[in-house]
């Protein structure tokens, strides 16, 4: 991954629009400052393409929990950042991340293990996908959007992610499509 000296092992690229155009974020922890188990970096890389290269990496979040008091003996380690383009709107972009212990015998303890989500905002960033969004035709509201468009060309093929079966294809007579 060119621009990218090293990532977790678990992140996130995504498409997102911003008021220019499209372009590609990829979130993760920086497991290099400070090594862990002190990961407290979310951080952020940007390219043109899902490939890469990828931009200098940009720190958006610092994990307070990192390195903080158990609830018991041990530490809290801080892991697994990624970016969620579902929730994100003209606000900012959604993030979570996990807190764990580093010491067994604060596993006990629920607070100390579950994930934390922030909403970071990130000049100029419009959207992810439109999942969810409310939809208003003619001055009215619908339902909200229970689907993410995807855009391509004519005559791409397209690919299920896992099995499934094609219930409806047809052209959409909505105001909002062309």
């Amino acid at each position: 991954m060119g621009g990218v000296a090293a990532v977790t092992p678990e992140y996130s690229v995504d498409q997102m629009s911003y008021n220019g155009g499209k372009f590609y974020l990829m979130a993760g922890m920086d497991p290099q400052n400070p090594p862990f188990p002190l990961w407290n970096a979310l951080t952020t890389w940007y390219s043109c393409s899902p490939q890469g290269p990828w931009s200098s990496k940009t720190t958006v979040y610092t994990a307070p929990e990192a390195g903080a008091n158990g609830c018991k003996t041990g530490t809290l380690v801080t892991y697994n950042a990624k970016a969620h383009m579902e929730f994100t709107d003209s606000d900012g972009i959604l993030f979570s991340y996990n807190v764990n212990a580093n010491d067994g015998s604060d596993l006990v303890c629920a607070d100390d293990y579950k994930p934390r989500f922030v909403r970071v905002p990130i000049p100029g960033v419009t959207s992810g996908t439109n999942f969810g969004e409310r939809r208003v035709f003619n001055g009215e509201p619908r339902a909200p959007h229970s689907g993410a468009d995807v855009h391509a060309a004519a005559g791409t093929p397209v690919h299920a992610t896992s099995r499934g079966r094609v219930a409806l294809a047809k052209t959409s007579s909505s105001p909002a499509t062309p």
